[in-house]
């Protein structure tokens, strides 16, 4: 520096007494990403996959409003408005409370099938079915259909029996009907009809 006599140079820090720029303390800190986190360098990133935890553990993904909520006891359960809607349980059912707007068909492959047999004494059968008019207790909407116990009786592989717990509130088991099994019987009670007409009138 030109011009300049009698500098005082400060080489120690300490003879820096609170003054600007002065480290007072300094803690060497290490970072480490949490699970589904990565870290590169300085550089947070979150995970393709982000599971963790083992089968036994429940998780929580959204908001307090709208969530899912991965149940290790039930399945996969979905929240809207705090309240449950629909539950993919781990047998593979799938529950939802409300409508479900979609397009399905069945499999009915004869290649996917063995045991083929046709109904026998289908008119009977039907005989001793009720097509009946009820109010379901769960949300008091008039409805119509059949009674699953009289079903079993005639037709044992139309009915089922499933937790309905969207419905129920409970993990009791109810019984259900697979109304396409029922065509199987209506198909030949209709042809056994038919038989009988041709029979009356001398065909």
């Amino acid at each position: 520096y030109t011009g300049a006599t009698n500098a005082n140079y400060i080489t120690n820090n300490n003879e820096l007494t609170n003054g600007a720029g002065y480290i007072t303390s300094y803690t060497n800190t290490t970072y480490s990403a949490g699970t589904g986190l990565d870290l590169s360098g300085t550089t947070f990133s979150i995970e393709s996959d982000l599971r963790e935890g083992g089968s036994g553990s429940d998780r929580y993904w959204g908001n307090s409003h709208d969530y899912i909520f991965a149940d290790a006891s039930h399945g996969l359960r979905f929240y809207t408005s705090n309240s449950e809607e629909m539950r993919l349980e781990n047998d593979g059912d799938l529950h939802v409370d409300g409508d479900v707007i979609a397009y399905s068909t069945t499999i009915s492959d004869e290649r996917l099938k063995t045991g083929i047999t046709t109904v026998v004494s289908a008119l009977d059968k039907v005989d001793q079915l009720r097509g009946v008019e009820f109010i379901r207790t769960t949300n008091n909407e008039k409805s119509a259909g059949v009674i699953a116990q009289e079903v079993e009786k005639v037709l044992p592989q139309a009915v089922k029996e499933k937790a309905l717990p969207l419905q129920t509130g409970t993990e009791d088991l109810y019984k259900t009907v697979e109304y396409d099994a029922l065509h199987a019987l209506y198909i030949e009670a209709i042809k056994e009809l038919r038989t009988e007409i041709k029979l009356l009138k001398g065909e």
